[in-house]
């Protein structure tokens, strides 16, 4: 019986050492998980937010361009320049008839040009399309979502202990 003993007592060793490395590994992935993929779905939405900034900075700067292009060439013409005067001045045009256009009486308003999209402040990102993606996979929601991250936070918080108690156990030489 004696001979039985340190045999066992070697595998209880090895299943203590299989269990604290297993919640060890276990604890900390899955708390490691909740701290990260919500901060690396944020990143991803600015990295968005930023390239959509960047694609509307460029839009603005070609238009600026245009516009920058048609002044110079209106400057410099002079039938722009006679054109312009007869409209500030309400002087007719020579050979034109002004007809004057009432409003629309259904009042369905026309959609808004590119200018006006271009000033208005861009949509909030995250967390909108980080849920969705965590939606998408369900793996990625455990860690993401306000219903399960704070129960997984605290089932890892909880196998790590356990593992730190496994440590801290008596030990029979």
């Amino acid at each position: 019986m004696n001979a039985q003993a340190p045999h066992a007592t070697g595998r209880q060793a090895l299943f203590a050492n299989l269990l604290f490395w297993g919640m060890l590994l276990v604890g900390g992935g899955a708390l490691a998980a909740c701290m990260l993929v919500p901060a690396w779905l944020d990143y991803q939405a600015a990295r968005q937010a930023a390239w959509a900034a960047h694609a509307r900075n460029d839009a603005l700067a070609r238009r600026i361009t245009a516009q920058q292009l048609q002044i110079a060439h209106h400057q410099r013409d002079p039938q722009y320049n006679e054109r312009f005067i007869r409209q500030e001045f309400r002087i007719p045009t020579p050979g034109v008839q002004v007809v004057t256009v009432e409003a629309d009486p259904t009042g369905i308003v026309a959609p808004a040009d590119d200018a006006e999209r271009a000033h208005r402040p861009a949509e909030p990102v995250f967390p909108a399309k980080a849920l969705a993606t965590a939606r998408r996979s369900p793996l990625l929601a455990v860690f993401v979502l306000d219903q399960t991250r704070p129960a997984v936070m605290a089932l890892a918080g909880a196998l790590l202990t356990g593992a730190l108690c496994l440590i801290s156990g008596p030990r029979r030489s």
